[in-house]
């Protein structure tokens, strides 16, 4: 999924409880921050053509899309929301709500592969049948 419908997904979360203009930004970030790791794709172009060129893309995207980074990424909203409980458990919230729209936007590919393969296999059962029929 897009970065901006993260971010617009942590702002909705976000201004669902009454949190001050900090700990708002705080439950939005963390709504983000998981795609923070598609920056790789920077270093990894420049130097797609050198000798020894920088995979951070390739080998780490996603890799930030665990529960230890949210566990983290709760810890360092408690701490930068001024040791509140609240406006982390909304950061904690909102970023296992990426994790689901990441699911959910890739599940619909999931589901279109798995229907054009199910519609393949039944066009041929039916092509078989007819075949067998028009034989007899």
């Amino acid at each position: 999924m897009s970065p901006v419908t993260h971010f617009l997904a942590g702002w909705v979360i976000a201004n669902a409880g009454r949190f001050n203009r900090r700990e708002r930004t705080v439950i939005t970030i963390a709504a983000v921050v998981p795609d923070i790791d598609g920056l790789g794709i920077i270093p990894e172009l420049l130097t797609r053509h050198s000798q020894h060129p920088l995979l951070w893309f390739s080998q780490f995207h996603h890799s930030l899309h665990t529960l230890l980074f949210a566990v983290i990424i709760g810890v360092l909203s408690f701490f930068l929301s001024g040791r509140k409980w609240m406006p982390a458990a909304f950061a904690f919230f909102a970023f296992h709500v990426h994790l689901f729209e990441d699911f959910v936007g890739g599940a619909r590919t999931r589901w279109i592969r798995l229907a054009d393969s199910l519609f393949i296999s039944v066009q041929w059962a039916v092509d078989l049948h007819v075949e067998r029929a028009v034989e007899a």
